[in-house]
């Protein structure tokens, strides 16, 4: 099997580690330094690049990274200053039919520009994990657009410090016609994907403690 480490903040790759000396893996792929990692790792991994225009078939499955560009270490994405380790998050686009699932990492709304400038076609989703986890900083109405999904996913931590996701940030996906889901509200998301369509299993809801069910009325 293979893992994608989005990008270098410790809630993306905190786990890392205990991953790599628990279960066998065959391959990394991420756009931060990929040496620190052998040293932790019981079995020897290939190491792929995270980086626009990778893409591989599994089963039938069809992997694609759309972000960062290719010469994103050495480039200056503001044009000024150096790309912040938010906007060298992977960018993952995995298709099954006409079912397309978006994986957007952190980026923010320069990133989120550019996969409009080089990528629109590719935008289209059924399921998006929502870009740094509904912070102001990502999510412009342009992208969810683009994007339109049938649901948008939250990954938070429950009573987190940053507030996320945004108030804000969550109308924009309900004004386009998102079904919202949040980790922090419905725990672990379970996603199956197949050429007929999604299914999503929320597991506070099929695994509701005996207390949290409410007595039927007469």
């Amino acid at each position: 099997d293979g893992m994608i480490l989005s990008h270098n903040d410790l809630d993306h790759t905190g786990g890392t580690a205990s991953v790599l000396q628990a279960m066998p893996v065959g391959w990394v792929a991420t756009s931060q330094p990929i040496d620190p990692l052998k040293s932790v790792s019981a079995i020897p991994f290939a190491a792929r690049p995270c980086r626009d225009g990778v893409n591989w078939n599994w089963d039938g499955v069809q992997f694609d990274i759309l972000h960062p560009e290719r010469n994103a270490a050495s480039n200056d994405t503001a044009g000024k200053r150096k790309s912040h380790d938010n906007d060298q998050s992977c960018v993952l686009r995995i298709r099954v039919g006409r079912q397309h699932v978006l994986l957007a990492g952190d980026i923010e709304k320069h990133s989120e520009q550019r996969l409009l400038d080089k990528h629109p076609e590719q935008l289209p989703a059924s399921l998006l994990v929502v870009p740094h986890h509904g912070s102001l900083s990502s999510s412009d109405v342009d992208f969810i657009a683009a994007v339109l999904p049938d649901y948008a996913v939250f990954t938070t931590g429950y009573r987190n410090p940053f507030h996320h996701p945004k108030a804000e940030v969550q109308q924009r996906y309900l004004d386009s016609g998102a079904q919202l889901l949040r980790s922090d509200k419905d725990g672990a998301i379970l996603v199956e994907m197949n050429a007929r369509g999604l299914s999503i299993e929320r597991y506070r809801k099929t695994h509701r403690r005996y207390w949290t069910h409410f007595p039927q009325e007469d």
